[in-house]
C-alpha cells in the first residue's frame, strides 16, 4: 500500500484530515518524522512494515482512535502512553491542571492531592510535575489502567511521589487531601451511542458512562470528597456541557463554598470547583 492509496482508503471511511493522518500512520511505520513523510527522505518499506502499515490504516478506516494507534497521546507538555484501557486525554481536562497550579502555587506545606478515576495518571502526573513539593494518591478501580498511569509515572520521573491505589472513588482511604481533582463517568447512559465512533466503540464505557442523568458517579464523589478534604481544601472536577448548573447546587447542598464554573476553550463550562470551609 503507497501513501497515496492509505490517503484514499481514510478519505472514503469519512476520516477527516485522512491525509495529515495516513502520514502520521507511515510515520508510525518507519519511525520517521511528518515532516520526513512529506519530504519523502525515509528509507523504503520492508515487507513486514509494509504489512504494518496496511494494518495500521485498516484499524483507522475501521475508526480505531490514532492515539491508540500510536500508543500515546500528548497532554499538557507531557507524553503519555495510551490504550483501550484508558479514556485518551483530552485539552479541556488540561483546565483541572490549570486550576490545581493556580490553587497550590504557594504553598505553606507539601501539598497531598488525590485523583480520582486517574486512568492514564495525566491529570495527577501534570501537576506534579509542575507543583515538584507536592506528592499525591491516585485511585482507579481498573487494575490495568492503574498499571499504565504507574508507567506513566515511572516515563515522566514523578513514580515516587504517587500512591496508586485500586478502589471505586476514594472508598477505604482515610488520608485528608488538599486538593481532590476528577475527570469521572459523566456522559449520560442515553448519549453513548450517540458518540463518535472513536469514543463510544473504542474508549472504556467504563469511564464514559455517567448513567441516567449523567450523575450517576458525581454524586457519590462530591460527597466523598468533601469528606476527604482537610477544612480550606478544593474540589474540582470535569463535566460536560450543560451540566455546570445542576453540578453547582450538588456543591453547595454538600456544603462547599465559593463554588463557580470555568470555561474552555470553546467557552462550555467545564470543570465546576468549591473549597470545603
Amino acid at each position: 500500500m503507497t501513501l497515496e492509496q492509505a490517503i484514499s482508503v481514510l478519505e472514503k471511511a469519512g476520516i477527516e484530515n485522512a491525509r495529515f493522518e495516513a502520514q502520521l500512520l507511515l510515520g508510525i511505520t518507519v519511525k520517521a518524522s511528518r515532516a520526513q513523510i512529506i519530504a519523502e527522505t525515509y528509507p523504503p518499506l520492508t515487507p513486514e512494515q509494509t504489512h504494518r502499515f496496511i494494518q495500521l490504516v485498516l484499524e483507522r478506516r475501521n475508526r480505531v482512535p490514532l492515539a491508540y494507534l500510536r500508543g500515546s497521546q500528548e497532554f499538557y507538555g507531557l507524553t503519555f502512553a495510551v490504550g483501550e484501557e484508558v479514556l485518551i486525554p483530552r485539552p479541556e481536562t488540561e483546565l483541572l491542571v490549570d486550576f490545581a497550579r493556580e490553587k497550590l502555587a504557594d504553598p505553606v506545606t507539601p501539598p497531598l492531592i488525590a485523583d480520582v478515576g486517574t486512568g492514564s495518571g495525566c491529570i495527577v502526573i501534570s501537576v506534579l510535575k509542575h507543583l515538584p513539593i507536592a506528592t499525591a494518591v491516585a485511585t482507579d478501580i481498573s487494575a490495568n489502567a492503574l498499571t499504565l498511569a504507574r508507567r506513566n509515572a515511572q516515563a515522566n520521573e514523578v513514580a515516587h511521589r504517587v500512591d496508586w491505589v485500586r478502589t471505586n472513588l476514594l472508598d477505604g482511604i482515610t488520608s485528608k487531601f488538599d486538593m481532590i481533582l476528577s475527570n469521572p463517568p459523566y456522559i449520560p447512559a442515553a448519549e453513548v451511542a450517540k458518540l463518535q465512533p472513536e469514543v463510544k466503540d473504542n474508549e472504556p464505557l467504563l469511564a464514559l458512562d455517567g448513567g441516567e442523568d449523567g450523575f450517576a458517579i458525581v454524586r457519590p464523589l462530591i460527597e466523598s470528597a468533601f469528606r476527604s478534604l482537610k477544612r480550606g481544601g478544593y474540589f474540582a472536577l470535569e463535566i460536560a456541557r450543560g451540566q455546570a448548573p445542576d453540578a453547582i447546587i450538588l456543591l453547595e447542598r454538600a456544603g462547599f463554598q465559593g463554588v463557580d464554573a470555568r470555561r474552555d476553550l470553546a467557552g462550555i463550562e467545564r470543570v465546576v470547583f468549591g473549597r470545603k470551609p
